[in-house]
């Protein structure tokens, strides 16, 4: 059954709740979105980094609907932590300060225009979904759908069902990668609310290039950068009912 709104439409309602963006110009120079440059966990953790890696690739592990077999397995609960205001406000505070070092624009854009109660609003955007804004897998399935979708499909209508989905293929990725067992609560709400970040600002340059056709290449091709700094090739996979396939 498909919601009558589309997923990137429920996360931009969210933001449009928190957010003040301006217009962007129409000369904006569209940033490349990469992961790594806003976490301490996936910038410092090389452990943690390389294995991300590995395991966000389009690779058999990542896109199977069914966890690799003979792979140890961490519990369930490793993906879930219990959010702390204090520790959001010095997340984002994070963000704007490793955004400043490679984009002083975007930084003080961030800064100014970003809160942080946007996580929360997000949280109860995707609860129709059977999604947490508490949970490493479903923090990362919003990412990665929101950056599918905004290369290869900004209208898609996702389900319930392909949500569901792809939260079954980043848990199963996440929780054969024995690092992410060792990381502390504060860690793994850095990282989850990084991703949630990433997806809302990809959402603004979705809309900035809704309204500036012209743009439209840049966004998408900067987006699948970005992505495949994650380890995340978009171009090698398909969203389906079943979530992602190898294109």
């Amino acid at each position: 059954m498909k919601y009558v709104m589309s997923f990137a439409l429920v996360v931009a309602i969210a933001m449009i709740a928190m957010f003040a963006f301006p217009p962007a110009p129409a000369k904006a120079v569209v940033p490349v979105f990469d992961m790594g440059m806003l976490t301490n966990t996936v910038s410092q953790d090389h452990n943690v980094k390389s294995e991300q890696r590995r395991a966000g690739g389009a690779s058999k592990l990542l896109l199977s609907p069914d966890p690799a077999v003979s792979a140890p397995r961490l519990p369930e609960t490793v993906l879930r932590y219990d959010p702390s205001v204090d520790q959001r406000t010095a997340n984002f505070a994070s963000f704007v300060k490793r955004t400043r070092r490679t984009d002083p624009q975007a930084a003080a854009d961030l800064e100014q225009n970003v809160s942080p109660k946007i996580i929360q609003q997000i949280d109860q955007s995707i609860q129709p979904y059977g999604l947490s804004a508490y949970n490493l897998a479903d923090a990362y399935a919003v990412w990665w759908v929101t950056a599918w979708d905004a290369v290869f499909d900004p209208t898609n209508q996702a389900t319930r069902s392909q949500m569901q989905a792809v939260r079954r293929q980043a848990a199963n990725a996440i929780l054969v990668i024995p690092e992410f067992g060792n990381l502390t609560n504060a860690q793994k709400q850095e990282l989850a609310e990084a991703y949630l970040l990433h997806a809302s600002i990809i959402m603004t340059y979705i809309d900035y290039a809704q309204a500036n056709p012209e743009k439209q290449g840049e966004v998408a091709s900067n987006i699948k950068q970005g992505a495949l700094k994650s380890g995340m090739d978009l171009d090698g996979m398909v969203l389906t009912e079943g979530g992602f396939q190898p294109r």
